[in-house]
């Protein structure tokens, strides 16, 4: 029964239109003996492993944090200066991810293992790969990492649909006049913790320009995004940015742009 929860589950995750805020964006695919692993993040924030074995799924993932611990240790135990053969070790187990459902990479003389299980229970997909696979699949972890800091901070700013109910907003091609923003006009303000960093990075926002020159804050939407502290920099700012209003036949208009904010540390 738990099982076939699961899978129903999972299949909700992938495909339906009710289940939205929890669709994967995969970035990566393995395929191992009769198993494909795709591993990405959920609109939700948690990033993961999705195994795939016949007509059997099984998600396991965890908050972007706790992945990036999980996958500094499994490196650390593919990197290991001990030596597996029949004479020595005969495997190095790396740690085990738990959340809805647990997984280790464990090496051996032939490769590594990947296993899932639920907690407390016998391991139900396991397959082989190569050391190099491995470690694909372990960067693969580590974006979907990044991306699911991005989405969980998206989730939070919760973008309204981009032409608000006050009335049409103009896409630029059909407006005479561009809005543009206006030298005075303030800028985000760095991360700290991403300039000690030495961290660059870039967020392309979209929103829409009222006939005053103002940004309308509930049509705020982030359409790519290095890093979430970058997108809430430019979120905090919103209010504060200025442009000359857009216009058709010499009238104000609102006007939906798309405005690049690069970071770039001095």
């Amino acid at each position: 029964m738990r099982a076939l929860l699961l899978s129903a589950l999972l299949t909700s995750l992938l495909g339906s239109e009710a289940s939205a805020q929890r669709r994967i964006r995969v970035l990566g695919t393995l395929a191992a003996d009769s198993v494909t692993f795709r591993v990405g993040a959920r609109d939700d924030g948690d990033a993961g492993v999705l195994a795939t074995h016949g007509t059997s799924n099984m998600w396991c993932g965890a908050d972007p944090r706790t992945i990036r611990d999980w996958v500094r240790g499994s490196r650390m135990m593919l990197d290991s200066a001990v030596a597996i053969s029949g004479r020595g070790a005969h495997e190095l187990r790396g740690p085990s991810l738990s959340g809805a459902c647990g997984i280790r990479l464990t090496r051996t003389a032939e490769g590594v293992e990947i296993d899932f299980g639920e907690p407390g229970e016998p391991t139900r997909v396991s397959a082989r790969t190569s050391s190099a696979d491995a470690k694909r699949l372990l960067g693969w972890l580590d974006a979907a990492a990044d991306a699911g800091d991005v989405a969980a901070q998206q989730q939070l700013a919760a973008p309204a649909p981009a032409v608000a109910p006050r009335g049409a907003a103009y896409f630029e091609f059909q407006v005479e006049k561009p809005a543009a923003p206006l030298p005075s006009s303030a800028q985000p303000t760095y991360p700290p913790a991403l300039r000690s960093a030495n961290l660059a990075g870039e967020v392309l926002a979209q929103f829409v320009v009222d006939t005053s020159g103002f940004a309308e804050l509930d049509t705020f939407k982030v359409l790519k995004s290095t890093h979430a502290l970058f997108t809430e920099a430019v979120r905090q700012t919103l209010s504060q940015f200025r442009y000359s209003p857009a216009e058709v036949g010499g009238r104000k208009v609102r006007q939906l742009v798309q405005t690049p904010f690069v970071f770039t540390p001095k």
